[in-house]
């Protein structure tokens, strides 16, 4: 598994993305459900961006639309 800060299991031993638990998600949208974790994408974009500003001097990052377009995850990306 991905382990992150913002990936874990609980006390209830169920899955939590960002802080909350996939149970409640399940039950509360029902399934299949896609679950984008904010924090996760802002820290991925941030070292990305540094890694490529401090080895390659690259000062832009372009992001491919078609691998999923939805405008929260636009709108993370682009802050």
């Amino acid at each position: 598994m991905n382990e992150r800060d913002t990936l874990k299991v609980n006390n209830q031993n169920h899955l939590e993305i960002g802080g909350v638990d996939c149970i409640y998600l399940a039950k509360k949208y029902g399934t299949p459900l896609y679950v984008y974790d904010k924090a996760h994408i802002e820290n991925v974009c941030d070292a990305y961006q540094k890694t490529l500003d401090s080895e390659y001097g690259l000062g832009k990052i372009s992001f491919a639309s078609k691998s999923f377009c939805c405008r929260d995850v636009l709108r993370t990306i682009k802050s």
